[in-house]
């Protein structure tokens, strides 16, 4: 948290999803989910119209997640499955958000 950015927490529940945003005299960081209650999206809501978004991930049809984009540093991750889906270990990947070769990035070796 930058210094002098008091925090101020307010959670709306709307019927389909829950959307969470967490204020500082900076920036409001906003969180978004589907209506399976997942984590899809992570902004910064800096007012007067000013949404940077910072964070999106991506589910398989099981509700692993596969992939996420750090917008802020320009990367992308993909999270594959080496023994079945949706559990662990898994391997994960990046690349920069602009293209070019995936990058072994590590594993995941625990639910935890």
């Amino acid at each position: 948290m930058t210094s002098g950015c008091d925090p101020d927490i307010t959670f709306m529940l709307c019927l389909v999803s829950l959307m969470v945003r967490y204020s500082t005299l900076c920036y409001a960081r906003v969180f978004g989910y589907d209506e399976e209650g997942r984590s899809v999206k992570i902004e910064r809501d800096y007012g007067a119209g000013g949404v940077q978004v910072a964070y999106e991930y991506g589910y398989n049809s099981d509700g692993a997640r596969v992939w996420k984009q750090d917008v802020l540093n320009e990367q992308e991750y993909r999270y594959i499955c080496r023994i079945g889906c949706g559990g662990v270990p898994m391997r994960v990947y990046n690349r920069p958000m602009s293209g070019g070769d995936w990058n072994t990035f590590g594993d995941l070796n625990s639910a935890g």
